[in-house]
């Protein structure tokens, strides 16, 4: 048996290459056609068998009640789609590739270009969006979520509440469209939408400033939201989670009632009370140090009905007229 060298390998692959070329311009010279048979990548199918591009597979694609499938293939991006195909999951864990288009005339028969949450449009089976509600928009159950992405989260703004279609989220770019990734229990993010008005947002829902400078739609008529934990000048429980307190106030501090109980109260180092929050009842808070605490800011009262439940309105020091709350012994 003769053993090729390198170079004629190299020279009988050229060979064969030249045939199969002057062979396939033979056979168009003389009228014949080489046909494939099969469905190219994004044509329905019934099994795997009849995708012709050896990375597909025949995939079943279901949009509400409409069902078919189509030959395509796994994904992570659109890059790895072959044209101008888009890499989406409906379930949240199978991601696969997807014809885009601009109206129905590039889908195949039976199917049509539905707009998706992330503002592209793809075809799928039937002639309607997947039927559901879209991301951002008001739920009762994860079930009416049309993005298999998102569930539906009860949210609450102040006495408001409501539920919406939305995911959790690390940041902004996990968000789909203009949303934003905020948490207001200082634990869960999820993703909201973006506003500047009030006709952005969803019917009884309000565009609302948030403290980071941002706007996004809320249950309600737009007034934000209290910041998570115990609010100012409430009493804590002194040495439990140093982030119970909201981020108004900077923890809970030890004071001593009357010099001698002590109490925990949500509130914040004080040089003057033009550095304290407004009370409740609507009067300047008051920077002063209290039975050998730090300066800190004390909630001003009046009497008793400026104060907070469980707390009594006392004078700062013996024949003080300048009165603070304190908690009640």
């Amino acid at each position: 048996m003769r053993r090729f060298e390198a170079g004629e390998d190299f020279q009988n692959m050229k060979r064969i290459a030249l045939a199969t070329v002057c062979l396939a311009t033979m056979l168009l010279a003389s009228g014949c056609k080489v046909v494939v048979t099969g469905s190219s990548t994004y044509e329905t199918c019934v099994t795997d068998g009849d995708c012709n591009d050896a990375f597909d597979r025949c995939v079943s694609v279901t949009n509400g009640s409409a069902t078919d499938a189509q030959c395509t293939s796994t994904c992570d991006f659109d890059s790895d789609c072959p044209g101008s195909g888009h890499c989406v999951s409906f379930d949240g864990v199978n991601s696969f590739c997807y014809q885009t288009c601009v109206t129905d005339a590039i889908c195949e028969s039976g199917w049509s270009c539905n707009d998706l949450s992330d503002g592209s449009a793809v075809c799928l089976p039937g002639g309607t969006a997947p039927v559901g509600e879209p991301t951002y928009d008001a739920c009762s159950s994860t079930s009416q979520c049309a993005d298999g992405n998102d569930q539906c989260v009860p949210i609450t703004n102040g006495s408001d509440t409501g539920s919406q279609c939305t995911r959790e989220c690390a940041d902004d770019l996990d968000c789909p469209g203009s949303g934003h990734c905020v948490s207001f229990d200082g634990s869960n993010f999820f993703c909201y939408e973006l506003c500047t008005t009030n006709a952005s947002c969803e019917s009884n829902w309000g565009c609302t400033d948030l403290s980071d400078g941002s706007a996004v739609c809320l249950p309600g008529d737009g007034t934000p939201p209290p910041p998570p934990g115990i609010p100012p000048y409430n009493e804590c429980p002194f040495g439990a989670n140093p982030d119970q307190c909201s981020e108004v106030s900077q923890g809970c501090f030890q004071i001593a009632v009357d010099g001698t109980t002590a109490a925990g109260v949500c509130t914040s180092e004080c040089t003057s009370s033009a550095q304290c929050p407004v009370t409740p009842s609507g009067l300047q808070g008051t920077c002063v140090e209290y039975f050998g605490s730090p300066r800190i800011c004390f909630e001003s009262c009046i009497d008793d009905n400026d104060c907070l439940e469980g707390f009594n309105c006392k004078p700062i020091a013996a024949g003080e007229s300048q009165r603070i709350c304190l908690p009640t012994p």
